[in-house]
């Protein structure tokens, strides 16, 4: 805590995170979710969210701050995901490229530890804002020229191609563009890790989707998913294994968002935005039309500059939330991972 109360600088904040990410967010999970299978534990899980939200709260005081000074949305220390992925995609051939809804980096960094990877194969990368999935799926596609516009509507609204009209905030329209632009075969991760064996032919370019229990558990039930967190981890590393004994040299974990975990020891506080100046308001983030003036930092949105997302300061909401939350800047939020692991790196498994 007294290393983050002394950052300044975005760079600095991001580099405290991820070197603690494992000593601290992933610590407290786990042993959350050890105490949770014992009896008469309560009061170990209240100390550990207490000196968990302690954290949480100084780490993204700090962070808020330095991002006080932006005007667009591109901090130091973590590069945008935008930019990771144009290379991604254009990649040597063949490759596959797993795509996890809300995965922490915390999470990645298990990944890659039971994988025995080397370090440089994590790297953090900034996501796009607001921190939800139809803005962060859209921001992992090989986009390439395609302007987007945002259209309000029902729910968080839907994002637009400019030129044909196509709705981007569905997965079907996000798959069928992948397999345009990139010639991808996608396979729903069920159905990978139930294949038998690999489809001839193998695909130059494999893009397996719909790993969604992480933020559906959360959304329901956040207790529920800390106790469950270990079972996706080991899920992703086995599904990676095995896309490697497929045929595949490389394969990338990408995922559109982190998320943060709040609890009854830590009550975040709630700063209200005007809902009539907002063309959309969650507890994490508003979208803002041109013009509208509230008292909330606001960017750009990276995919349609000509509106903007306010975003509420440090782990405080526009509105009350659950104790599973994503869409605002908490560093938990917007940096995520990219696991890249290549097929020499990975040590033989004998079962």
């Amino acid at each position: 805590i007294e290393k983050a109360r002394a950052c300044t600088t975005t760079e600095e904040v991001v580099r405290l995170y991820v070197g603690y990410a494992g000593r601290v967010d992933r610590a407290h999970w786990r042993l959350v979710a050890d105490a949770a299978r014992e009896s008469d534990l309560e009061e170990v899980v209240a100390v550990a969210n207490r000196a968990y939200g302690e954290y949480l709260t100084s780490l993204n005081s700090v962070f808020f701050e330095a991002l006080r000074g932006f005007d667009a949305w591109a901090i130091g220390g973590a590069p945008a995901i935008t930019d990771i992925v144009a290379g991604v995609w254009s990649g040597r051939r063949p490759f596959a490229v797993v795509i996890v809804d809300a995965l922490r980096y915390d999470c990645a960094l298990d990944i890659r530890e039971r994988l025995h990877l080397p370090e440089s194969a994590l790297a953090p990368a900034l996501a796009c804002i607001p921190t939800r999935t139809w803005v962060g799926m859209t921001a992992l596609l090989p986009r390439g020229g395609e302007e987007l516009r945002y259209e309000p509507g029902p729910g968080e609204g839907r994002l637009r191609s400019a030129k044909t009209g196509a709705n981007f905030s569905d997965r079907q329209t996000r798959l069928q563009f992948l397999r345009e632009r990139v010639g991808a075969t996608c396979m729903e991760i069920k159905e990978a890790e139930d294949a038998p064996r690999p489809p001839k032919p193998l695909p130059d370019v494999l893009c397996v989707f719909g790993h969604e229990t992480i933020d559906s558990l959360g959304h329901d039930n956040a207790s529920d998913l800390i106790r469950h967190l270990h079972v996706e981890v080991e899920r992703l590393v086995n599904l990676v294994g095995k896309l490697h004994k497929w045929g595949y040299p490389e394969v990338h974990l990408l995922t559109d968002h982190g998320f943060v975990m709040t609890s009854d020891e830590m009550a975040p506080a709630v700063v209200p935005i005007p809902a009539d100046r907002a063309l959309v308001a969650k507890a994490r983030y508003a979208i803002l039309a041109e013009g509208a003036v509230v008292d909330a930092k606001a960017f750009p949105f990276p995919l349609d500059p000509t509106v903007r997302v306010a975003v509420p300061p440090g782990m405080a909401c526009f509105k009350e939330e659950k104790s599973f939350a994503h869409g605002g800047v908490a560093v938990q939020e917007v940096v995520i991972p990219h696991l890249v692991s290549c097929k020499e790196t990975v040590p033989e498994r004998v079962g």
